[in-house]
């Protein structure tokens, strides 16, 4: 009798600790998406602000053509829009990564409000190398072209606000996963502990001891 009970408590053990090695994969599996979560959140947010920043540094160059006249200026806008290329860079990193169809939506319209700019942009940059500085500055810095500048920098704190609630919310409950399996694999050790030191009592106790009497 004591020898099935013995082999009953070895079985539960035995369960436990086939369960702890599922746990384990289970373990590293989420471990792995939350590390490459981390990294996505990461991605997201530095192509996010690559895409934002691409659009206010177009903004800031050609306004200061239009202040300065400084073809400098004027070439660092070509630049980007020919070479660099940062917002749509920015866009297509994002899109790989993966976005939701709300984010994809925020873009779209940030991006058609900037491409309205454009004529006023290209017709300002015409107006300073005619040498008509002021009414360059009336097209960039006008109510017009201030109004679609207001909109995409609300759509960009909302656009943030979003893709990092999303991302977090992701981490979050990868973290709370990975937490719940490190728990249960702590019970299910402690259970083997228990069941192996209940079965060395019965084993010292209930089995050894009776012969030791007899012995002696």
């Amino acid at each position: 009798n004591q020898s099935k009970l013995i082999m009953i408590l070895n079985g539960i053990s035995l369960t436990a600790l086939l369960l702890m090695i599922l746990l384990l994969f289970a373990y590293g599996n989420i471990k792995g998406k939350l590390n490459r979560a981390n990294e996505d959140r990461f991605s997201l947010t530095y192509n996010a602000n690559r895409f934002m920043n691409g659009s206010a540094y177009l903004t800031n160059e050609v306004r200061a053509f239009a202040a300065t006249g400084n073809e400098t200026h004027y070439n660092n806008y070509m630049n980007e829009v020919n070479n660099l290329k940062n917002r749509d860079k920015g866009v297509s990193a994002m899109q790989e990564i993966g976005i939701t169809d709300d984010e994809q939506a925020m873009i779209n319209e940030m991006s058609s409000i900037s491409n309205e700019l454009v004529p006023l942009e290209e017709t300002a940059m015409r107006q300073t190398k005619g040498g008509q500085n002021e009414i360059a500055i009336n097209y960039v810095y006008g109510e017009d072209y201030e109004t679609a500048i207001t909109k995409i920098n609300a759509l960009k704190e909302e656009f943030l606000q979003k893709l990092n609630d999303r991302t977090a919310q992701t981490v979050g409950n990868l973290v709370n996963k990975v937490d719940f399996i490190k728990k249960e694999m702590q019970v299910w050790l402690a259970i083997v502990a228990i069941l192996q030191l209940f079965s060395m009592i019965i084993i010292r106790h209930r089995i050894l001891r009776p012969v030791t009497i007899i012995r002696d």
